[in-house]
């Protein structure tokens, strides 16, 4: 590569990270301590076996003194180990080789909908499971069956801390395993996708079943009282960009009324609190998410010069798997009204299967695509942020 080039990427590479530093600096001026991201901390088992019970014994208990600086450190590790699982990505692309193509991919990974603000903006418990599948897509080329067990045993300990993740990354397992683990056989194949998938779900499921209901008083009786700045609703967001200014509100009001009251739902009322948004509102995070799927596969393919129907031909004959895998968002959707947020989940499951899909291409060696057109996909993804709506 010529010197000029490489001075160009060495620049691009230096803006994205000047820009994720701010992205950090915002959050850290907003929420020095996040009260959305923390409050995934507050129910413990103290009454019972209730869903995100885990979390809170490991960072809880909630009325303890010490709860803000063990929770926060948690919510910032999370961050921390997703986007070294995003660097692994971009670390697994370029080690195949250095062409433009390459370059340019790795590059494009932390400005992607779900790169750099999605961590640290959306640093739910979840995000474990998003490094989870990360590890099980680089590892399964090589070792599925290894691979595969550990992603499953690991899903099924961390949805007793959040009893969605099995769900939210079936997708992006048997994507992989379907895409990346060549030389199987169909019924190896399902076997391991059975492997990984199953034991979380099987948690989930009990969970759902067995969980305790009608605690939210109690747990809400053990959640401190804090004043924090907080960025609640779109009015906040609204006053916020008028006068920089962010209200002032008491933790333990602000979890008892918007967090801690889901455990007293049962699901059918989950379902209806979705229902209850509207359908102009839940059709409006559907499209903006669905655009922000789009744009990440476009993305992808533009720069790598494979086409996404070759990714997609991958599965012509095992299609099965990856349409009951998808499915498996039914419930988070229907029972959840952050629909942005799942949306991009699934751009996740997707695009990371795909990257590293296309890593090993011969068309990731031939000349790049325009130049200027790459610089302006990557400032047009970190000037509209779209992982910053579900935070």
């Amino acid at each position: 590569m010529r010197p000029s080039r490489s001075a160009r990427y060495l620049a691009t590479g230096t803006g994205i990270a000047v820009w994720a530093a701010g992205i950090v600096w915002l959050a850290v001026a907003l929420h020095p301590v996040d009260h959305y991201l923390v409050s995934y901390y507050l129910a413990d088992y103290r009454f019972g076996f209730i869903r995100r019970g885990l979390a809170g014994e490991l960072f809880g208990p909630g009325d303890d003194a010490a709860f803000f600086g063990r929770a926060g450190a948690a919510r910032w590790a999370i961050t921390a180990l997703y986007l070294s699982a995003l660097a692994a990505i971009a670390g697994a692309i370029v080690r195949t080789g250095r062409s433009e193509r390459r370059i340019m991919l790795a590059l494009l990974v932390p400005v992607l909908p779900f790169g750099v603000p999605f961590a640290v903006f959306s640093a739910r418990p979840d995000l474990l499971g998003a490094a989870a599948v990360v590890a099980l897509a680089l590892g399964v080329g090589a070792r599925p069956a290894l691979s595969c067990a550990a992603y499953g045993l690991f899903t099924a300990v961390l949805a007793f801390m959040h009893d969605a993740i099995p769900l939210e990354f079936a997708l992006g397992a048997v994507l992989a395993i379907y895409a990346l683990a060549r030389g199987l056989t169909a019924a190896r194949r399902r076997r391991y996708a059975a492997l990984a998938v199953l034991p979380g779900l099987a948690v989930a499921g009990l969970i759902t079943a067995f969980t305790r209901r009608g605690v939210a008083d109690r747990l809400c009786a053990t959640t401190p009282h804090r004043p924090m700045r907080m960025m609640a609703s779109f009015h906040d967001f609204q006053n916020f960009a008028r006068t920089g200014r962010l209200p002032t509100r008491d933790f333990h009001d602000w979890a008892c009324r918007s967090y801690l009251n889901t455990y007293q739902h049962s699901v059918l009322d989950e379902i209806h609190t979705v229902a209850a948004r509207g359908a102009g509102q839940m059709v409006t995070s559907l499209t903006v998410g669905l655009i922000g799927l789009v744009a990440c596969l476009a993305a992808v393919q533009f720069v790598a010069g494979v086409p996404i129907r070759d990714f997609l031909g991958e599965f012509r004959d095992r299609r099965a798997g990856a349409v009951l895998a998808l499915a498996l968002y039914l419930p988070i959707f229907v029972t959840a009204f952050d629909w942005i947020r799942w949306m991009l989940l699934i751009a996740f499951n997707v695009t990371v299967v795909f990257l590293l899909y296309v890593r090993g291409r011969p068309e990731l060696d031939r000349p790049p695509p325009s130049r200027a057109a790459f610089v302006a996909i990557v400032c047009a993804f970190a000037a509209l942020p779209l992982g910053l709506a579900p935070g």
